[in-house]
């Protein structure tokens, strides 16, 4: 089934504990979409299984332009996969110790394992 942006950002904020909107890290709902749109376009590149839907037709690619845009993809698998990458990409810039570059090396490891993309955790 056809997911959202929003839908990642949403899963996303709940990995982060992020979900209390009056005290968000991420206050813009568009801070996310870059990140999103970083790992579309990488597991769209390099994971050719996840350019087809379940009924093997063929998705097309195009980059989210508001954080309500559908991805292309229609396989949970994908969903889950970008989550992990969002969360890397938060848990490195937060960086304040260990701990929150542990947690990015883990959603890394469960992103490779979701899409066999080797996704290095930037210091």
């Amino acid at each position: 089934m056809a997911f959202t942006g929003e839908n990642v950002e949403a899963d996303a904020r709940l990995v982060l504990n992020d979900s209390d909107l009056s005290n968000q890290r991420y206050k813009s709902t568009e801070h996310m979409l870059p990140w999103i749109n970083e790992f579309v376009r990488m597991i769209w590149n390099k994971a050719p299984a996840s350019r087809f839907a379940a009924t093997g037709e063929l998705n097309t690619y195009a980059a989210l332009t508001a954080i309500t845009g559908a991805t292309p993809f229609t396989d949970d698998k994908w969903r889950d996969a970008l989550v992990d990458g969002v969360c890397v990409r938060a848990f490195e810039g937060e960086g304040k110790d260990d701990s929150d570059l542990d947690r990015a090396k883990h959603h890394a490891t469960r992103f490779t394992a979701a899409t066999g993309i080797p996704l290095i955790v930037r210091v």
